[in-house]
């Protein structure tokens, strides 16, 4: 197994870098390979961010994943299920996914098996891990069971449900939080806001047709950049960044976030003007 290592570049340097630069470190593509894991660190938080399709069972157990440089028997992890019906072995017992369901994985865990229920419509398993100072249960999150929040004005651009899956006031966890925000509309985040405790964020954009995309806008407010983002493609979001998008089709984020900010999710709203408008 290999790990792909991204590094984050200054604020300054953002307006000076080429669009290949930026998409080498910031954008993940190719997370969802038959058979074998994609794995990808990043240095903001330690974060890892995976992507597992298995055709057969796919092992990322404390033995298997010894080689790595990273220890998941020290970190928690959520992971998210955007394909078809699946399930995840632990130490703990199997867990069943559907699609929008998520497992949280606590600290201390060794055993890790990714499955398909079919592999002619394979699970696609989506995770973020972080290390973990305290452990906490592994915890089955059905989506189906959630109440969203409703942020915005239904109708109006930027208008979006979303629902906390990995929270203190839905599953216990050390310091990792993860939830999908569901667009009603094309727009995402709107107004662009910044993370008022300088807190990372990594988003998986989904939930859209294979020939659609979406642009995610990034860097500092004024001086903006952008970066096109197909299906089932991630984006890691440094703290110092603005965040919005838009799409040419409805769509849906899987966000993730850690640190000593969690468990609060404050945001500063920027103006047009802000970005140099």
């Amino acid at each position: 197994m290999m790990i792909d290592f991204r590094y984050s570049l200054h604020p300054d340097k953002i307006e000076q870098s080429p669009t290949d630069i930026l998409r080498k470190e910031y954008l993940i593509q190719n997370l969802f390979i038959p058979g074998r894991p994609s794995l990808v660190l990043s240095d903001q938080n330690q974060m890892l961010i995976g992507g597992v399709m298995p055709t057969d069972a796919i092992d990322l157990g404390y033995e298997q994943a010894s080689s790595l440089p990273v220890a998941f028997k020290h970190r928690e992890m959520g992971i998210f299920n955007v394909g078809g019906p699946g399930a995840v072995e632990t130490d703990s017992g199997t867990y069943a996914l559907s699609s929008d369901d998520a497992l949280y994985v606590g600290t201390d865990n060794t055993k890790l098996l990714f499955h398909s229920s079919n592999a002619a419509l394979p699970a696609k398993f989506y995770f973020n891990s972080v290390p973990a100072h305290k452990k906490c249960p592994t915890t089955l999150v059905e989506g189906k069971k959630l109440t969203p929040a409703f942020y915005g004005e239904s109708g109006v651009q930027g208008s979006r449900y979303s629902y906390r899956y990995i929270a203190n006031d839905v599953v216990e966890g050390c310091q990792l939080a993860m939830g999908i925000s569901a667009q009603e509309q094309v727009w995402v985040c709107m107004p662009p806001h910044l993370h008022t405790s300088h807190r990372m964020e990594v988003y998986l954009y989904t939930g859209f047709p294979e020939d659609c995309g979406v642009f995610h806008f990034m860097g500092k407010p004024g001086a903006t950049r952008h970066l096109a983002v197909k299906k089932d493609q991630a984006v890691i979001a440094p703290s110092w960044s603005v965040h919005a998008g838009i799409g040419n089709h409805r769509f849906s984020i899987i966000w993730g976030t850690c640190g000593e900010a969690y468990p609060r999710y404050g945001s500063q709203v920027l103006s047009f003007e802000a970005l140099g408008g």
